[in-house]
């Protein structure tokens, strides 16, 4: 820690206690210094916390707001020494080879292997007066902190995640388990920070909950509104594909050819989405399948879906009690899961559940894993020239003869369009569409779902997928890019193309085949005459 830190530490401590108790906690701290080096262990911080006297100790004294105060106390020093290791590893050569002379020189001083596994005084003694007297700590070092309050808030939310499941069986399978789902939440949560798009999305929440707050604080016919059951439930197949289709109607085009529309919006998108999913409208008269992509980095490194592509069917969703909210960069579309006031019915609404077939993803990855590289060659080659191999049926795609394929990966929260750029055109900017997977803030009815979501493991399922563009219901791959590939037209428009073509063909071949008959017969005629 830097001289400043220390300082304030040493100011910190004569301004909350007197001498005789910094004496008395330095004397504990030395206690368990087991290897003389000015460190304590994290693994023994709440022995050390019990024998600390009040305020900042607990005094032998357990309950549940010092399980929640060691929790906090615990993250923040968890968050320190990973910012310890991070700076190790970026350090520069020359000064570890320097700190590896000094240890010769003074006698062959092996280096601390715990040494990313304990913590100083002066970071104990900071964090202890930080999170015991709060009201003691001064504004400009409070404000020094608020950089750091995410990462402590995930990495508290990790540790009541652990210690919940290492209460329910401490396995070396139960501890490998919590650590993968850690590391996963850890993944999902870096990722919404760095992404623009899903942080505009949870500041939306953040708008419509400070809203009710106001709203309840005014009247009270807004307070004590609670999240209702969903009354109905619609299933979303998610299939994943072998052989990415060539050819999709993306969802500019759809907003430009479909809905007439020169300029994108983020709302059109919303509007062509439920147009094009459900079809039998005067624009859009077929269904079509959603082309989507995992784009979270959860998805992308733990679940290695980053290079599949999927589809989906959302034509039987009922999207009963779902409202659109429209921002300035963004439009959203989610379900009403409460009502507005206290007197009102509870909404009905559906929700939207996910299903993934499971089996055929998990064969797929394993295809792509067994491939060579000489085979992974040739299909990027064959991909880049356009080329299929087989003609795909994209209905039997979702043909499931076993019901234990399926897995469910979550809710659909909400649906976000926006707008990228986009050169070519016109206005410069495209709508896109994103589907945000997770779960509602509902009381479960199964205790065992209840006892995972107050741990926060329902958020380790949280999923992004992107909209890549449509294909129409009962076409083959071939059928795409002969029909589709040029502008879109109506389908009793194609149907009668493709008639009409079929006729002019068989036309040629009759034709063709009586040419040749009278050809025949005409020189039978001339060598009869010349005989």
């Amino acid at each position: 820690m830097c001289a400043c830190a220390r300082v304030l530490c040493v100011h910190l401590c004569v301004y909350c206690m007197c001498t005789l108790q910094i004496f008395e906690i330095s004397l504990i701290f030395k206690k368990y210094d087991f290897s003389h080096s000015g460190m304590i262990p994290l693994s023994i911080l709440h022995r050390i916390l019990l024998d600390l006297p009040r305020p900042l100790g607990f005094a032998r004294v357990f309950g549940p707001a010092e399980d929640a105060a060691e929790k906090m106390i615990r993250a923040e020093l968890n968050v320190k020494i990973t910012a310890k290791i991070r700076d190790s590893q970026r350090q520069h050569w020359y000064k570890k080879v320097a700190s590896k002379l000094v240890r010769v020189l003074l006698g062959g001083l092996e280096q601390n292997e715990n040494r990313f596994k304990s913590t100083s005084f002066e970071d104990f003694m900071v964090t202890l007066v930080n999170w015991r007297k709060p009201s003691k700590v001064p504004p400009m070092l409070k404000l020094m902190r608020i950089k750091m309050m995410p990462e402590v808030l995930a990495m508290t939310q990790a540790l009541i995640m652990r210690d919940f499941l290492w209460r329910i069986g401490p396995s070396k399978h139960r501890q490998n388990d919590v650590c993968r789902k850690i590391r996963q939440r850890r993944t999902f949560f870096r990722w919404t920070i760095t992404d623009r798009h899903f942080a505009r999305y949870r500041m939306h929440k953040i708008e419509l909950k400070e809203e009710a707050d106001e709203k309840s604080v005014r009247n009270p016919i807004y307070r004590g509104i609670e999240h209702t059951h969903a009354v109905t439930a619609s299933n979303v197949l998610l299939t994943p594909l072998e052989e990415p289709p060539t050819t999709i109607i993306t969802v500019p085009e759809a907003i430009r050819d479909y809905q007439r529309h020169r300029i994108q919006k983020p709302s059109l998108g919303i509007e062509s989405f439920l147009e094009m999913v459900h079809g039998h409208t005067v624009k859009v008269e077929r269904q079509h399948y959603v082309v989507c992509r995992f784009v979270d980095d959860r998805s992308l490194a733990h679940k290695k879906l980053g290079n599949i592509i999927f589809l989906a069917d959302f034509s039987n969703v009922e999207w009963d009690k779902w409202d659109t909210f429209e921002k300035e960069h963004d439009e959203f579309f989610q379900p009403r899961t409460k009502g507005y006031r206290i007197d009102e019915a509870p909404p009905a609404w559906c929700s939207v559940d996910i299903k993934l077939n499971t089996a055929r993803t998990q064969i797929l990855l394993r295809k792509r894993v067994a491939m060579t590289k000489e085979q992974n060659r040739l299909r990027q080659r064959a991909a880049l020239l356009g080329a299929t191999t087989t003609d795909i049926d994209y209905d039997q795609e979702f043909a499931v003869f076993n019901p234990r394929e399926l897995s469910g990966i979550g809710t659909l929260r909400s649906i976000q369009s926006f707008l990228v750029e986009a050169p070519h055109f016109e206005g410069g900017f495209a709508t896109q569409i994103r589907l945000i997977l997770g779960t509602h803030p509902l009381d479960p009815v199964d205790l065992r779902v209840k006892a995972l979501r107050n741990v926060g493991l329902q958020k380790c399922e949280d999923a992004v997928v992107e909209v890549l563009g449509y294909i129409p219901k009962g076409a083959h791959s071939k059928d795409v890019e002969e029909i589709w590939g040029e502008e879109p037209k109506d389908n009793q428009v194609v149907l009668d193309n493709m008639a009409r073509d079929i006729e002019s063909e068989h036309w040629h071949d009759e034709s063709a085949a009586t040419s040749v008959k009278i050809s025949d017969s005409e020189s039978e005629e001339e060598e009869n005459a010349k005989s």
